[in-house]
C-alpha cells in the first residue's frame, strides 16, 4: 500500500486513468475527499464492495472487448506480482521490469478501469500446475506470481503443446484459457483430460473471457479481469 500524506486542497493523481483525488477537509475524525473520474469508471466505499461486485461487474464485464479484459487481467496480475516481489526482496532489475509492464499496460487502458486489490493467499501445499494461455502477457505474469508463491509450474500457449504436456507430465491442476489462436482450443484440451486414467487426471481451473458455460467437467471458473489470489488459493492444498 502506497501511503501520502496530504494537506486539505492538495491532489493525488493516478496517470493514464484520467483519476484525481482531491482532500476538501478534515474534521475531528472524518476526511471529506472529491474524486473526479471516467464517467465508466466505478467508485465504492469498502463497506458496499461486497454487496456491490457480485452484480455489478459480471454488468461491466460484458461490455469488454476480449483484449480489454486480458489487459485488465495483466494489469492485475502484474500488481500482484509487484507487491509480492517487493515483499520478497526481489532484486531491483526484476522489480523494475514488472514496473514497466505495469505502465505499458495502464498505457493500454486508459480508458478502462483495474479490479480491487485482492486479499492475500492461505498457507498450504502448492499443486504442480500447467498454464494453457495464449495471451503472452497474462501468461508470463501468472506464470511468474505463481513460481512467487511457490506454486511449481509449467506454461504454454497452444492447446498441442498442452496435450503433449500432459502427456509427459503429471499435473495436478490446469488453468486453461478457452479463446486459444491455434488450431484447437481450450475446449480440446479439457476433452483431453477426461479421457486420462483417474489417478493422472488434474483439476481444470478455466481462466478465460468467455462467461461460465461448464460443457466440461471444471474445478473453478474464473472470468478475465479475475482475482489472481483467489486462484493462488485454488492452487494451495489445505
Amino acid at each position: 500500500m502506497l501511503v501520502l500524506t496530504r494537506k486539505p486542497d492538495q491532489e493525488i493523481i493516478i496517470p493514464g486513468l484520467g483519476v484525481t483525488i482531491t482532500l476538501l477537509q478534515i474534521q475531528q475524525n472524518q476526511a471529506r475527499i472529491g474524486i473526479d473520474a471516467p464517467p465508466q469508471a466505478q467508485i465504492l466505499r469498502r463497506e458496499l464492495e461486497s454487496a456491490y461486485n457480485g452484480e455489478s461487474l459480471l454488468a461491466a464485464g460484458q461490455t469488454m472487448s476480449h483484449d480489454a479484459r486480458n489487459r485488465v487481467n495483466s494489469l492485475a496480475l502484474n500488481i500482484t506480482l509487484l507487491d509480492k516481489m517487493v515483499a520478497a526482496r526481489k532484486p531491483a532489475a526484476e522489480i523494475n521490469s514488472v514496473m514497466a509492464k505495469i505502465k505499458q499496460e495502464i498505457g493500454l487502458l486508459s480508458k478502462q478501469t483495474t479490479p480491487s486489490p485482492p486479499p492475500p493467499p492461505l498457507p498450504g501445499r502448492a499443486v504442480k500446475t500447467l498454464i494453457v494461455e495464449d495471451d503472452q502477457s497474462n501468461r508470463e505474469s501468472l506464470t511468474a506470481l505463481l513460481r512467487l508463491a511457490g506454486v511449481p509450474v509449467d506454461s504454454t500457449s497452444t492447446a498441442e503443446d498442452a496435450l503433449d504436456m500432459l502427456d509427459r507430465t503429471r499435473y495436478e491442476a490446469v488453468l486453461l484459457d478457452l479463446g486459444l489462436g491455434g488450431r484447437m482450443d481450450g475446449e480440446a484440451v479439457a476433452r483431453h483430460i477426461e479421457r486420462l486414467e483417474p489417478e493422472r487426471r488434474p483439476k481444470v481451473y478455466v481462466v478465460s473471457a468467455r462467461t461460465n458455460t461448464r460443457r466440461f467437467p471444471v474445478a473453478g471458473w474464473f472470468q478475465k479481469p479475475y482475482d489472481p489470489n483467489a486462484i493462488l488459493n485454488q492452487l494451495i492444498a489445505r
